[in-house]
């Protein structure tokens, strides 16, 4: 999907328009595999051995104190951000348009793996016991 990414869009919508859109699109989020894959595996294992509250707290961090605001300050849409009723400003990091959503989304699944194996490597998580 990353080297040739027509030929697999191209089973989904036959549009030039469309799949000059969606190829970049697929190869950037073509790098979030391994950090995703990564990620799910760290975080199953916590959870089957009884540690879930890091990866929940692990999983909500990433999204939304990395993903959400890289997503903002990197497409250059707004550079401002509604949090319970506070406005937060956010710099403009790029304009990158629909391609800073997708390189946030990558930032963020490459951290998550990031922040587990440090606790992985601790083993605080191997002292759990499920009863």
């Amino acid at each position: 999907m990353m080297v040739f990414p027509g030929p697999f869009l191209s089973i989904f919508t036959r549009d030039p328009q469309l799949l000059g859109e969606a190829a970049p699109w697929l190869q950037i989020l073509a790098m979030t595999l391994f950090g995703m894959s990564l990620g799910m595996v760290f975080s199953q294992c916590l959870n089957t051995a009884g540690e879930t509250l890091l990866p929940m707290i692990v999983v909500v961090s990433s999204n939304w104190l990395i993903q959400q605001p890289l997503a903002i300050m990197l497409s250059g849409a707004r550079s401002n951000w509604e949090v319970l009723g506070q406005t937060v400003h956010l710099p403009t990091l790029a304009h990158w348009d629909e391609f800073g959503i997708c390189w946030a989304i990558v930032i963020a699944q490459v951290t998550r793996p990031l922040t587990y194996f440090p606790y992985l490597k601790w083993g605080p998580w191997l002292k759990k016991q499920v009863l």
